[in-house]
């Protein structure tokens, strides 16, 4: 049901909090010039990822 399911969807936030805060403490302690090609990297990885998904979602992708 919906009130099951957002719980879950909670406990999972604050699960993954203590791991979000831990990394951007770290992410201080990076040099500048790396910063940039990580933020680059992630950003080029999440608009790949959007678009397989949708290329999934329209039937594009394979099946198993």
């Amino acid at each position: 049901g919906p009130w099951p399911g957002a719980l879950i969807m909670a406990l999972f936030g604050l699960g993954t909090l203590p791991a979000l805060f831990g990394l951007a403490w770290a992410g201080q302690f990076i040099q500048p010039y790396w910063r940039q090609r990580i933020n680059l990297a992630t950003g080029l990885l999440l608009v790949i990822l959007g678009i397989l998904t949708v290329m999934r979602s329209l039937g594009g992708g394979h099946h198993h």
